[in-house]
């Protein structure tokens, strides 16, 4: 903006942007996480250098559609489905929540922007952390504090100096932290494979989804299998419209920025021992329902569903005499009950390296809630082939389904209010064998 100066635009006529995004054509760097560290980095260095104001108008509920490369992304901050009703929100809504809520003070105040500068380079000298300094109409201070490098965090130290006397000195008083970045947020790009795959797991495991509770998702994902397009890319259209408007909610953030949630106790559900008895019947079962242990393995989801699988597989095999092989998935974006910890949509490393010859998988889980945990983890599962029988089995069910999902072995079936949490404690990773029922305060 200083050439423009410099080319003679007055010092009085203001700058403004009045439309803005990253690029004429949306792709998945909008809606990935990338999308939000730009509008930020963005905003942050236009202020910074004396603009007056600029406009995100992107705001309309858009859809997701290829853009450039063919990568499947959008303007907007949302995804909708084919009727344009909003289902899930973009990272650059939620960059937005930070620098219009957080950032800087909402409303007509005036702010004072302060010049910031990082000493965190690459080795090319690079700035890899930027940072943007306000000072609210509500006398606060506001730091908006930008790393860009896609493999590290890094420490930083802040401290307020004085260009005049050239001293330097920290901040001392309370703070209050928010922070948006890939814990809190990932975009998972449909691709025709990805999209073969769900297809090929739905119509494995229609025995999971109740068939009185079949949703409209379920059967327009069906449609959208069965239909053959001539054209490709009506192909492409119909698949993403059908399938992934149902999926996106398994693979992206909540309406909003985690905030910590205290709990109290309310009851103890199961004891040690009471735990141990469900995991005994639970293991008969298993041998039942699959007439003995051939072909059968048990893949938990972390962290909980791993050392209830574990379990599982010894007390099946104490009886069968047979090593049951077991597998982790480490799936912790909409973890089912700890909403604690607010929605992290991170893919962590899975094991599920089992034999060629184990057809026949039970998923292990601690709590089935609304079903979105048990989602991501069939997509998972498919990548192991057509042939395999999936089963669900979880130590507590706790209802409030949003997807049309049902459990073939369960532990406990608990009545619960939106306001409770279930949590459920083993030796293992907490230190401590039990089932509480937690209620938010």
């Amino acid at each position: 903006m200083q050439v423009w100066r410099d080319d003679g635009v007055p010092a009085a006529v203001p700058f403004y942007i009045s439309e803005l995004n990253i690029a004429w054509n949306s792709s998945e760097a909008s809606v990935d996480t990338f999308g939000a560290l730009w509008l930020a980095d963005f905003a942050g260095a236009f202020f910074a250098a004396g603009g007056s104001g600029l406009y995100y108008f992107h705001y309309p509920p858009m859809g997701v559609h290829p853009g450039c490369g063919s990568s499947i992304g959008t303007f907007g901050m949302f995804t909708t489905d084919s009727n344009y009703q909003i289902k899930q929100y973009t990272s650059q809504y939620f960059a937005s929540q930070l620098i219009t809520r957080e950032w800087v003070q909402p409303g007509n105040g005036a702010h004072q922007i302060f010049p910031a500068e990082s000493d965190v380079h690459d080795p090319a000298g690079n700035v890899l952390v930027t940072a943007y300094a306000v000072h609210r109409p509500d006398g606060q201070w506001a730091l908006m504090i930008v790393n860009k490098d896609q493999e590290n965090s890094h420490a930083v130290r802040i401290d307020f100096g004085d260009g005049a006397d050239k001293s330097e000195s920290s901040f001392s008083g309370p703070t209050d932290m928010v922070t948006f970045g890939s814990e809190q947020y990932q975009w998972h790009p449909t691709t025709m494979a990805r999209q073969r795959a769900l297809e090929s797991w739905l119509r494995q495991i229609p025995r999971l989804l109740c068939p009185r509770h079949r949703s409209p998702y379920y059967e327009e994902r069906l449609l959208a299998a069965k239909g053959r397009p001539q054209n490709p890319s009506d192909l492409t259209t119909s698949l993403l419209i059908h399938v992934q408007t149902a999926y996106d909610a398994a693979f992206m953030a909540a309406p909003n920025i985690p905030v910590p949630v205290k709990l109290r106790e309310k009851a103890q559900l199961m004891t040690a021992s009471e735990m141990e008895a469900a995991l005994s019947r639970i293991a008969q079962e298993i041998e039942k329902k699959n007439d003995g242990v051939s072909g059968l393995g048990l893949i938990g989801i972390r962290r909980r569903g791993v050392p209830m699988a574990e379990r599982l597989g010894k007390l099946i095999e104490r009886k069968e005499g047979v090593t049951i092989p077991v597998g982790s998935l480490g799936i912790s974006f909409y973890r089912e009950d700890l909403s604690t910890l607010g929605p992290r949509p991170v893919v962590e490393t899975s094991e599920i390296e089992l034999p060629v010859e184990a057809n026949k998988i039970v998923l292990v889980d601690d709590v089935l809630f609304t079903g979105r945990t048990t989602l991501a983890a069939l997509e998972a599962l498919a990548l192991l082939g057509p042939t395999i029988r999936v089963q669900l089995c979880v130590l507590i069910d706790r209802g409030h389904r949003e997807l049309p999902i049902a459990a073939d072995f369960i532990g406990r079936t608990v009545a619960t209010t939106m306001n409770e949490v279930i949590e459920v404690k083993f030796m293992e990773t907490d230190g401590v064998e039990k089932v509480l029922l937690m209620e938010k305060t």
